[in-house]
């Protein structure tokens, strides 16, 4: 199976509208989170019916991940609603 993934340079501020995907490392400096939270948060959208392997996140290799920006961007928005809600 062959993966057609587009990955480009993130910028420092915040994702770059070309980024579709982002290495599962990479979230941290990219959404500005901790790793910690970056674990729970991929392991909440893998379990989350919302979101679909292949299309929102690939898993290649165990160590080579991806997920798909603007879905985990979405996600973190729709967490942080939750959020909001709660307080």
């Amino acid at each position: 199976m062959q993966f057609n993934l587009k990955i480009n340079q993130v910028n420092k501020g915040g994702i770059a509208m070309k980024t579709d995907w982002v290495r599962i490392k990479d979230i941290p400096s990219t959404f500005g989170i901790g790793k910690t939270k970056a674990s729970q948060l991929m392991q909440e959208m893998k379990s989350c019916g919302k979101f679909k392997g292949g299309v929102d996140y690939r898993d290649i290799s165990p160590k080579m991940k991806f997920v798909n920006a603007k879905s985990f961007d979405r996600f973190l928005n729709s967490k942080h609603l939750a959020w909001l809600k709660e307080s």
